[in-house]
């Protein structure tokens, strides 16, 4: 799929004028809906210029979201409403045109699902995330689309989309998918200024924030990040909020907006998840440099017809994942504890996945195309976005201590932007191993180990965290269910078994998927009353072993004022 970068960049700008009107036509997309409790919105592209022949191509998947989500299969059948012409589907995604003249093609489309990249419609709210449902027309990718949404009069727009004559305009077809959209009459709207960008707070949802610590901390890891890159490369940028009635925890990047969708909203303004709108907030922020402009070089262009393998989820995610929370502790949004509390949760999630021992990151990289996003088989796999992070803030402090505090991380983050991100170069693995080498030395030996293979991170953690007054000490779980080797999630008023430790007495009595109905101890002994699909049994388990044990990381309070300082360049001082 061609991709010129438009609106996002200057290639377009240099081509011939002549080319450019020659290649031209005219795509408008019009949205609305009648009933909205039916979840069917109505979809009608005006196209014009494209050609007597032409093909349309629904996206098979989103940025920000690397597997297969097939959204054509929410999609009624195309039809032609307007002119004279024919539609022949050719794959389960893609539509051949024949027409003489303008043409307006219709159909319908299912938006029932709530989450940051998908869309929604009800009786409060439209919400669209035009990659589900947008075609683009084969070769015309770089030209420019008309977006017309009609809603209720009372509602208003959050949207990165400029409007012009009561009309949205996306330069290219990139721009407007990446480009999510809420409509609704209950948008709450704040805005602040950093470095001379206006970003813009939506919020969609019952949560009543208080504003002026809303703006305060936006404000504050927009500042560090603004300041850690040197500007910002759009004008504004909107953050879209939907506060959700129930518990959820979502974000989706994008160029210059980003969705957030958390819950429970009478929850939001407690710490415990005001700190979760904080967290996602900043890591999909950071991503307006990481991953939407420095990109893995499989993925430019981008081509949504298909999988776009790459190895370097470590460095897409991880990255991503470990500055979101850095840059709150940098700003003093986070203190010290609040930072190690999310340190200590990626240790935790690390020791409880014994994945880890068998698969690398650029292995479970690679195979998110195939289930990085589901639990899957048992410990076949581990998480870009966590083990991502723990290796980054391996990385961090070793190029910290090694340089004496004069460098860190973010020397290799400014490499990758100037070399690559800020003029639209991919980059592979090779680059990032190549920047990486220049702040340590051996760094082959990091890769090899950590990133290509599945070293523990114990020991160099161990050695890293001592210069800078830190320790890393052994914790055995509170939970007694996971002392036994046993890792459940809440099923109503029941814990369903997810995780089961290799080589534990539980593994010789118990099935993932078991739920545990009822769990009594007595005399080192566990009664567990069990269901296996609707069957219930006793199980018995002795004490015969402690397992899903842990490591968190301690300040320690008799640090030298050298290690202070480097804790400093590492934290922010």
């Amino acid at each position: 799929m061609k991709e010129l970068f438009c609106f996002y960049r200057v290639f377009d700008a240099l081509l011939p004028k002549a080319f450019y009107f020659y290649t031209m036509c005219n795509y408008q997309l019009s949205v609305s809906y009648s009933n909205p409790l039916s979840q069917l919105i109505d979809v009608q592209l005006l196209i014009s210029g494209a050609g007597d022949t032409f093909q349309l191509q629904i996206p098979a998947w989103r940025p920000g979201r690397y597997e297969l989500q097939n959204y054509a299969q929410y999609v009624y059948p195309l039809t032609i409403s307007k002119g004279e012409g024919t539609i022949k589907k050719l794959t389960k995604d893609k539509w051949e045109v024949k027409a003489t003249g303008e043409v307006e093609i219709s159909f319908q489309f299912y938006a029932a699902r709530m989450d940051a990249g998908s869309s929604w419609v009800d009786e409060e709210q439209l919400y669209l995330n035009f990659s589900n449902f947008a075609p683009s027309i084969v070769g015309k990718e770089d030209q420019p689309i008309d977006v017309v949404v009609t809603v209720p009069e009372t509602y208003q727009f959050a949207c990165a989309l400029k409007e012009i004559g009561g009309k949205f305009r996306a330069s290219c077809y990139y721009e407007l998918i990446d480009s999510p959209l809420i409509a609704s009459a209950t948008l709450k709207h704040f805005k602040y200024e950093v470095m001379g960008t206006c970003f813009h707070i939506w919020i969609q949802g019952l949560w009543q924030p208080n504003e002026a610590q809303l703006l305060h901390d936006f404000a504050a890891f927009t500042q560090v990040q603004l300041e850690l890159f040197g500007g910002f490369p759009n004008p504004d940028f909107h953050f879209l909020i939907q506060a959700l009635p129930y518990r959820f925890y979502h974000g989706v990047e994008h160029q210059n907006s980003t969705v957030v969708a958390l819950g429970p909203h009478e929850e939001l303004s407690d710490w415990k998840w005001y700190k979760e709108l904080l967290g996602v907030s900043s890591h999909e922020l950071f991503h307006c440099w990481n991953v939407t402009r420095i990109r893995p070089e499989e993925m430019v262009p981008y081509d949504f017809s298909k999988e776009a393998y790459h190895t370097t989820g470590y460095v897409t995610e991880g990255l991503t994942t470990y500055y979101g929370d850095l840059m709150l502790r940098k700003c003093g949004v986070f203190k010290d504890e609040h930072y190690l509390e999310e340190v200590n949760s990626l240790l935790k999630r690390y020791y409880q996945n014994e994945g880890r021992t068998k698969a690398s990151l650029t292995d479970s990289s690679f195979d998110l195309w195939l289930d990085g996003y589901n639990l899957g088989a048992p410990n076949r796999k581990v998480s870009i976005y966590n083990e991502g992070a723990l290796y980054a803030l391996l990385l961090d402090l070793k190029i910290i201590t090694t340089s004496n505090g004069l460098e860190s991380l973010t020397s290799v983050m400014l490499d990758l932007w100037h070399e690559h991100g800020a003029i639209g170069k991919g980059y592979s693995a090779a680059h990032y191993k190549d920047i990486v080498s220049r702040y340590i030395t051996q760094s082959g030996d990091y890769f090899k180990k950590y990133i290509e293979g599945t070293k523990d991170v114990r020991e160099e953690l161990t050695e890293v965290l001592a210069a800078i007054g830190c320790d890393l000490k052994e914790k055995q779980s509170e939970d007694e269910l996971e002392q036994l080797g046993l890792r459940t999630l809440p099923k109503g008023e029941q814990k369903e078994i997810i995780r089961i430790a290799e080589n534990s007495v539980a593994a010789q009595k118990l099935m993932i998927g078991e739920v545990i109905l009822s769990h009594e101890k007595e005399e080192g002994k566990h009664k567990l009353t069990v269901a296996r699909k609707g069957i219930q049994r006793e199980v018995v388990l002795d004490d015969s072993g402690v397992y899903f044990s842990y490591y968190e990381v301690k300040m320690n309070a008799e640090a030298t004022e050298e290690q202070l300082r480097l804790r400093g360049k590492w934290l922010g001082e």
